[in-house]
């Protein structure tokens, strides 16, 4: 008695190329985002109302020992708003498990690191619109860089 094993077809026996495979998981990361805005408007909400809770509230009742309390409080709050937000990479990830989206992947032709790079993209760039959207309100209530402005976008690039 034989046995017949059927395999799956591939279109050409090719798998897709990183760059296109990270490009489409990123894409539906970004469209996640988009179509959940709870999770961008929270983010970005969330670091601008303590930032001027911070400011405005507590503005007079801490010493920063001589140095303008506006430019000592910012960068701690776009640093905590940053660190905050990227918890929800995290979570992100840990749903996507929970949903069985990576083992959906593991059956499509295509690299494995591109799960986790376009994960990364996609949630760096909601990451960046938060930094974007919490520096622009420090810069409101009064920020000043204390650098060229060369300095400061590699110090945002850091965060």
């Amino acid at each position: 008695m034989s046995t017949v094993v059927e395999t799956i077809p591939r279109s050409g026996g090719q798998s897709t190329g990183l760059w296109t495979s990270t490009a489409a998981i990123a894409r539906r990361g970004i469209l996640k985002f988009l179509r959940t805005p709870q999770l961008v408007v929270l983010g970005t909400i969330q670091g601008a109302m303590f930032l001027l809770i911070f400011r405005y509230v507590f503005g007079g009742a801490i010493d920063s020992g001589g140095l303008s309390y506006v430019n000592f409080l910012v960068p701690g709050f776009v640093t905590t708003t940053i660190l905050f937000a990227g918890t929800g990479a995290a979570a992100g990830v840990a749903e996507d498990i929970e949903h069985g989206f990576f083992d959906r992947l593991r059956s499509l032709p295509i690299p494995r690191a591109a799960a986790i790079v376009g994960r990364a993209l996609a949630d760096t760039g909601l990451l960046a619109w938060t930094l974007a959207a919490t520096a622009a309100v420090g810069f409101a209530t009064g920020f000043r860089l204390d650098t060229d402005l060369a300095h400061g976008a590699l110090a945002l690039g850091l965060c």
